[in-house]
């Protein structure tokens, strides 16, 4: 289906082609209650796409398997600006969802992405390049299933990106990477059970992060990755604690537990510490 004036496609079959599924070009379009599946090139294929865009309570599953190339399911690109809803993504030849060739010559993507499904794609479950995307109550699950390097979200080249309450989970290599140039933010998510690391961020070149914080609505949890005997400056040390100590715990209400893991004490334990 070439949509090039935009329109609307609903309780649809699209299968067995051997270009995109779907390919919609400058206008909007709406994809309702579809399945698109085992077409050669891309599921949904959406070039600069306007606000109002939509894929919803679709299954977009087994695209791709290009002769020469691998495609992913859905491809968003161009200063597109879409929703995602309640859609499953499944076992694509590339990624999931591909968000590609925004940036400074062609404008930024917005994509939305609520209660989806992204599982078992064979490289990155999202892939997410120069664009601003929010995913919220999804699942990114048990992708990178024939690569090494596939991730559950990888984000590239000035991305933001926001998960909330989504699980990120089973993936091949990590559940989140991250160049160092992108933002990232995951409120109320859970990234377990990835083959590397759960977060992975390389650093740009003079930018270094020293530790982070987790608040997940009940427990605060503030990691320093240097020990404060290493701050020269008495000044520096306090103004250091106090924010911490304030961070974890504003109201003064309830203890702070302080944890010294490099210290064992003689019983083979860990050193631990409260403050009141």
């Amino acid at each position: 289906v070439q949509a090039v004036w935009g329109g609307e496609i609903r309780n649809a079959n699209i299968s067995q082609n051997s270009m995109d599924g779907i390919y919609a070009l400058n206008r909007k379009v709406k994809i309702e209650n579809t399945q698109v599946f085992n077409n050669g090139n891309y599921g949904i294929h959406l070039v600069n796409v306007p606000v109002a865009s939509l894929i919803a309570n679709s299954t977009i599953q087994n695209n791709g398997f290009n002769l020469s190339t691998n495609y992913s399911g859905v491809w968003i690109g161009l200063r597109s600006t879409v929703g995602l809803i309640n859609d499953t993504i499944s076992d694509n030849a590339l990624h999931g969802i591909d968000i590609q060739k925004g940036g400074y010559a062609y404008g930024i993507n917005n994509v939305a992405i609520e209660s989806c499904k992204i599982i078992n794609n064979s490289f990155h479950g999202i892939e997410n390049l120069y664009s601003i995307t929010n995913v919220s109550n999804s699942e990114i699950t048990g992708n990178g299933k024939t690569s090494a390097y596939g991730n559950g979200i990888n984000l590239t080249k000035n991305s933001i990106f926001m998960a909330v309450n989504t699980t990120i989970s089973n993936n091949y290599a990590n559940g989140l990477a991250s160049d160092g140039f992108s933002n990232f933010t995951l409120i109320d998510s859970d990234i377990v059970g990835n083959g590397c690391n759960g977060i992975y961020s390389t650093e740009p070149n003079n930018m270094y992060y020293a530790g982070t914080r987790v608040d997940n609505g009940t427990t605060r949890i503030a990691y320093i990755a240097f020990g404060f005997e290493g701050i020269n400056e008495l000044a520096d040390r306090d103004l250091l604690m106090n924010k911490t100590i304030w961070w974890l715990n504003p109201s003064l209400s309830s203890n702070v537990l302080l944890v010294d893991d490099d210290s064992p004490d003689p019983w083979g334990g860990i050193a631990t510490y409260e403050t009141y």
